[in-house]
């Protein structure tokens, strides 16, 4: 025999044994309790068995449930150090839970490769197998996060705290599987100049959803606003604004905008307005029909104010004459009567009498020629000159509010809403 041939006899024979020797030192570091070193022991042991034969496949079954029991002593040994430390701490927020969760971990992937690859005895052995991994899979800490967002193309990541791997999705809802403990989550929104986030606290087995609920902010525009005369109303879609002069700050899109004043006729005007941009509007109103007319009938009927003020002129001239005439006739008894007393003279007296009467006539007749000119004089100009203006009823309306609304909103800025999913 060569050399070629005696080198692979020993290399033959060096292989049959070291399994052995392989799975001594295994069951040597569960002895001395390094549970971790013996589930790996086990573990790479078992991927090198062959699977061919009913007793093979038993044998590499045994062989990864040892993995698994070993794996699940090593994950209780290092939470009960960690709960002996910090005793107050929850238990998915201490430092050594990543490791616990994945000796967990490890543990439940060597029964499930059992059960797949049906490295089992029976079917009371496969029930038993279902059973400890229905008992362990509660154990691992896994937590279902859903991020969504009311905008398409957000991006959403989270990232465990303190030092954990950032992780990031784009779309508008984000379903993943985390493990238990403290995130920060965040969400943007390309083109808008905003990232929200927020600390999200996750105990094992609650699913915990995030509402990303963005509140359009409309983007606006700058809108001066003037109008002649003074005091007129401003109206933008038919809410009243204020008194002109006006800076308004309002959403882009299409607005109506109106001018509005008592006796006055309205302007109303219509502008698509963009945003970022400083619009400057003014508009100068004109009376109203009323008020016309009355300045018509303040300027009317020349004929008739002349006429008033004549006959106003003729009674103050009767009552001139009333007076004069009153006075006369006192005069006229009175030196009638001192005649009569001092020389007896009736005739003189009776002539006296009749005059005195007489003046008296014309006395009561001016009285009641000057009540009755002043009384139409009066009449006239009083009919022909309307009443002041603010005493006008001119009719005002509100203008109505558009029938749809314009604005198109373009910005946002959201705040979070959080709420747990019951398990």
């Amino acid at each position: 025999m060569n050399v070629l041939g005696w080198l692979w006899w020993l290399g033959l024979g060096l292989w049959s044994s070291a399994p052995a020797t392989s799975l001594n030192q295994c069951v040597a570091h569960y002895k001395n309790q390094k549970f971790n070193r013996a589930g790996q022991c086990f573990q790479r042991h078992a991927q090198k068995l062959p699977s061919t034969t009913a007793l093979q496949r038993i044998t590499k079954g045994r062989v990864l449930q040892n993995a698994a029991q070993s794996y699940q002593q090593a994950a209780q040994v290092l939470l009960q150090s960690q709960q002996d430390k910090q005793s107050k701490t929850p238990v998915y927020l201490r430092p050594g839970w990543l490791r616990v969760v994945k000796l967990r971990r490890q543990a439940y992937d060597c029964l499930k490769q059992v059960l797949q690859e049906q490295l089992y005895e029976d079917a009371l052995a496969k029930d038993q197998l279902n059973k400890t991994q229905a008992q362990l899979q509660p154990l691992l800490g896994n937590v279902t996060l859903t991020l969504r967002s009311r905008m398409e193309g957000t991006r959403f990541c989270i990232r465990r705290l303190p030092a954990g791997k950032l992780r990031c999705f784009e779309g508008q809802r984000w379903q993943v599987q985390v493990v238990a403990g403290r995130y920060e989550a965040t969400a943007e929104v390309p083109g808008l100049q905003q990232r929200e986030k927020d600390t999200l606290l996750l105990p094992p087995n609650a699913p915990k959803m995030v509402l990303f609920s963005f509140k359009l902010a409309e983007a606006q525009a700058t809108l001066e606003v003037a109008g002649q005369p003074k005091g007129v109303r401003i109206y933008l879609n038919g809410e009243y604004k204020g008194k002109a002069p006006l800076r308004l700050k309002i959403t882009e899109g299409r607005h109506r905008i109106s001018w509005t004043k008592r006796c006055y006729r309205t302007v109303t005007q219509t502008h698509n307005l963009r945003r970022n941009q400083t619009y400057t509007l003014n508009a100068s109103l004109k009376r109203g029909s009323a008020y016309l007319r009355w300045q018509q009938s303040k300027k009317a009927n020349p004929r008739r104010r002349v006429l008033g003020w004549s006959m106003v002129g003729l009674s103050v001239a009767l009552v001139g004459t009333l007076v004069a005439s009153y006075s006369i006739a006192e005069s006229s008894y009175k030196q009638a009567r001192d005649e009569y007393l001092v020389q007896g003279r009736s005739d003189s007296f009776l002539a006296s009498g009749q005059r005195s009467n007489t003046f008296r006539t014309i006395g009561h007749i001016s009285t009641g020629l000057a009540a009755g000119s002043m009384g139409v004089g009066l009449w006239q100009l009083l009919t022909i000159t309307p009443t002041s203006s603010k005493y006008l009823l001119c009719g005002f309306t509100p203008p109505p509010p558009p029938s749809k609304s314009r604005p198109a909103p373009s910005r946002s800025s959201g705040h979070l809403l959080f709420w747990s999913v019951p398990p």
